[in-house]
């Protein structure tokens, strides 16, 4: 929390939009860097290799069907900078993409909201080509930007929590195959 009560976070500026985001837990293994790239949409889940090239550009994608590092290596080998996943799952809280297996794609990874998946969308149609600005592909700490729509924010501690959350998860098990952790049927939070 900043002094005058407002909350930084990690942004992403997709041309006049600021939307809040989360990195995936690899960014910590990458360089950090400013992107500053063009922006595209991709129709699919990025669950296959991609016939599309990407080169020198970031990828909005929705979440679900395969494992995050899945899409990101898919979109990787398309040439991409970065990958933006937006959640399938409306009014749902942001939350860390993770590598499945101990995978580690070669570019970042950021996951926002439904609701700021479709607002990019919404952005694209309005403004035709799109382009992304992240301070840090870390995230980090002292790149933080004052929270979209929080400008006056109270310091008051008491909102959402991650304890407070209903989170619908199920004990951790091995797949049938004996290859591939997992925590059963999650979806509000974890790898998809």
């Amino acid at each position: 929390v900043l002094g005058g009560g407002a909350r930084l976070t990690c942004v992403l500026h997709v041309n006049s939009l600021a939307l809040e985001t989360r990195a995936g837990t690899w960014n910590q293994n990458l360089a950090d860097q400013t992107l500053d790239v063009p922006l595209q949409i991709l129709g699919n889940e990025a669950c296959e290799s991609l016939q599309r090239n990407f080169t020198g550009a970031a990828v909005l994608v929705i979440r679900g069907e395969c494992p995050f590092s899945t899409k990101t290596q898919n979109i990787a080998a398309a040439g991409a900078k970065a990958v933006i996943v937006y959640n399938n799952l409306y009014e749902r809280p942001h939350f860390y993409p993770a590598a499945a297996n101990g995978t580690a794609p070669s570019i970042p990874i950021f996951m926002v909201t439904r609701e700021d998946g479709d607002r990019i969308k919404t952005e694209r149609t309005s403004a035709g080509n799109l382009f992304l600005r992240v301070a840090s592909t870390r995230c980090s700490l002292d790149r933080r930007e004052v929270a979209p729509g929080a400008q006056n924010v109270s310091t008051d501690e008491s909102g959402p929590s991650w304890e407070g959350a209903e989170k619908s998860c199920a004990e951790w098990g091995v797949d049938p195959s004996g290859t591939f952790l997992h925590s059963g049927y999650n979806h509000n939070f974890h790898w998809l």
